[in-house]
């Protein structure tokens, strides 16, 4: 309880509570709102800069807030707690060849984390974020139990969505679902300049043939485009030379990021180092690509450093408080630098000019990842003209202002 995934921000929870039921859950609320007893909410801790760290605050841990149910395989819906992983969802929804349509890369992220910020994966071009395709939730604020959806308590809707736990404890959340298919085939293209691959990527994020689509760097003069079609679909006639074809069942093609994941576990960097990883939203304009060829140019050398570049769609369901100003899709440039230590002192004024420039291009950050030091005036920056709606927000569903974390040591 003390760290979380990003192994940079230390807390001390004041105690631990992990209710077995909704109803608990929402009493836990109730009671701290009533006698300001600061809470803290994590799931499976996978943040990076102490969004769900304690700060001598009672922490409300929500992996016993596992069940499924309804589901409704012909209505395409299933409701869940909010404390279930995605793994586990997948266990319900699979067999039947139906799941949401947008996935994290991480399964065993609890829904509810994915939905504090907003959730992104290979199919966002398509169905934008996880938080699009919430059809409802039931949130534990300060005023008690609310569901809210479109039409209904919107406004707590578009606040808790994206929303870092600050407007209350997601309980329960209705998902639309969509057919898996069968085979996924992927289409491995590579580029050599930073500049033809992002615009390759936007491109191709409008072809409707295409299911997945992810760009990643490994590699200073390497530039890679995943294209992920279903096996039984003609592949994009681009005339571009592709450097591999992989071509494995939906199940796989969902879990093609464990090995990784595997590997870090075996050599001790994934509890072992920080992970600083920097993810920001931008603007798909010159000055946003502009500045994410920069940044990728200016890398500094003598470490490993891993890139992705993801399309989102932009819906009217999307919580409008974390995207940059743009048109009808935004990218998500997420830069990860490997086997950190924590007195990085070069890697993290790296990191550090890097997140300037890129807000300096009309970038957002995206809110699970990599924050550095957040103090008012950048939380004003971040929100812009929604500051003062955020805080509206904030006075309605937590009046108290007992919701907090390691990231917000100094009040909004």
């Amino acid at each position: 309880m003390s760290e979380d995934f990003g192994h940079m921000a230390a807390g001390v929870a004041a105690g631990v509570v992990r209710p077995r039921t909704v109803t608990h859950a929402a009493r836990v609320v109730s009671w701290a709102a009533e006698h300001r007893l600061p809470l803290t909410f994590r799931g499976s801790g996978f943040s990076q800069s102490g969004q769900s760290v304690p700060v001598n605050t009672l922490v409300v841990e929500t992996s016993e807030l596992a069940g499924a149910g309804p589901y409704d395989p012909a209505g395409g819906s299933v409701t869940c707690e909010a404390g279930l992983t995605w793994r586990r969802l997948l266990e319900v929804t699979e067999p039947d060849g139906l799941a949401p349509p947008v996935l994290p890369f991480n399964l065993d992220i609890s829904v509810g984390g994915a939905l504090s910020a907003g959730g992104i994966g290979a199919g966002s071009h398509r169905h934008g974020l996880i938080a699009d395709n919430v059809m409802e939730m039931e949130v534990a604020t300060g005023k008690g139990v609310l569901r809210c959806r479109p039409g209904e308590n919107g406004d707590l809707f578009q606040a808790a969505l994206g929303g870092l736990g600050r407007f209350g404890l997601v309980l329960r959340v209705a998902l639309r679902l969509t057919p898996t298919g069968g085979m996924v085939r992927s289409l491995r293209v590579v580029r050599t300049s930073c500049r033809e691959w992002l615009t390759e990527l936007t491109e191709l994020s409008c072809d409707p043939a295409i299911a997945f689509l992810e760009g990643t760097s490994e590699m200073a003069d390497e530039f890679s485009i995943w294209i992920g079609t279903s096996a039984d679909t003609s592949a994009p006639d681009s005339g571009r030379q592709v450097a591999e074809i992989v071509t494995r069942t939906w199940h796989d093609f969902t879990r093609r990021y464990e090995s990784r994941f595997a590997d870090m576990r075996s050599t001790g960097a994934w509890e072992q180092s920080a992970h600083p990883w920097l993810e920001m939203l931008l603007p798909l304009t010159s000055a946003g690509l502009n500045a994410v060829e920069r940044v990728l140019g200016d890398r500094p050398s003598g470490r490993e450093w891993s890139a992705r570049f993801i399309l989102i769609r932009r819906s009217a369901v999307l919580p409008t408080l974390i995207l940059p100003e743009g048109r009808d899709q935004v990218g998500l440039f997420a830069l990860l630098p490997k086997a950190v230590h924590h007195h990085d002192d070069e890697t993290f004024a790296f990191l550090r000019s890097a997140a300037s420039l890129l807000l300096l291009a009309g970038g957002k950050r995206y809110l699970s990842g990599w924050m550095g030091e957040m103090a008012d005036e950048d939380w004003r920056l971040h929100f812009g003209p929604d500051y003062g709606r955020h805080l509206r927000a904030r006075a309605a569903f937590d009046p108290a202002g007992v919701f907090t974390s390691a990231l917000f040591h100094r009040p909004l």
